[in-house]
């Protein structure tokens, strides 16, 4: 049931492609994971009504390759890349796409009540 659900989304994350992700995440080049992943998922047409947040999907694939202890690393890198991307793309092109970090408040309710972050 699973894989069919995958496919029936039709999403563009192959193996090599979540690999490099990992990679650039891992080197601290989180904007260049950013870049990538906007690359991609601009190639292909998502279903209509299926708009998830590109943070989202990084932290989860974050989440679930490198663990929980890495979240709030994780965090600060991508508001870092955030910004860098804001000067190339822009802050309006970001937010179309769905690339904006959490807000402070939602940070600082997922520190205070420290949801499991499980895959």
């Amino acid at each position: 049931m699973r894989s069919y659900s995958w496919r029936r989304h039709n999403h563009p994350f192959s193996l090599s492609f979540l690999e490099e992700v990992l990679r650039w995440v891992g080197m601290n080049e989180v904007h260049k994971a950013v870049t990538l992943f906007l690359d991609t998922v601009s190639k292909h047409p998502s279903p209509r009504g299926l708009q998830r947040s590109v943070y989202r999907e990084m932290l989860f694939l974050t989440l679930a390759a490198m663990g929980k202890d890495h979240v709030a690393a994780f965090d600060k890198k991508y508001k870092v890349a955030f910004n860098r991307l804001t000067g190339t793309l822009g802050r309006q092109e970001l937010n179309r796409r769905r690339a904006q970090p959490p807000s402070a408040k939602a940070v600082d309710c997922r520190r205070s009540f420290h949801p499991t972050l499980e895959c």
